[in-house]
């Protein structure tokens, strides 16, 4: 009988890796913390936000492609309803970095937490501020 419940028993399992909890999911906004340039006091900016940018969300992809899906409301009728930009981790998936070569841009973030349900991220703005952005897994 122990042998039996010995064999039944379930394998360890292995940790999942960033890549795998990134692109598990969906990722919809949550929250959009802010600091200005000397200021110790955070403002979140999400409860600010319209309704048509409440309900976009991003796809990772293996690929190192995300798609930004701008969900069932867009802000406007000429909005797309994708857009695809790069990704990949970098100085040892510490940081996320999102680019689109096209349009000129590219964003390093720094990870703060990235589990199965869970994804925030650190952002320097230009002159002196920060930005901590959180995403819900759904």
């Amino acid at each position: 009988m122990a042998l039996a419940l010995v064999a039944c028993k379930k394998e360890d399992e292995k940790p999942m890796s960033k890549t795998e909890l990134l692109t598990a999911k969906n990722w919809r906004l949550t929250a959009d913390k802010r600091t200005s340039n000397g200021q110790t006091t955070t403002v979140d900016v999400y409860p600010s936000l319209p309704d048509c940018a409440k309900d976009d969300y991003y796809k990772y992809s293996t690929n190192n492609k995300a798609e930004l899906n701008a969900g069932a409301f867009k802000c406007s009728s000429s909005q797309a309803q994708s857009y695809v930009i790069n990704w990949n981790f970098s100085s040892d998936e510490t940081k996320l970095v999102t680019s689109d070569p096209s349009a000129g841009w590219s964003v390093n973030s720094e990870i703060l937490e990235l589990t199965a349900s869970t994804l925030r991220l650190k952002n320097n703005q230009s002159g002196g501020g920060t930005q901590e952005l959180t995403f819900t897994a759904f």
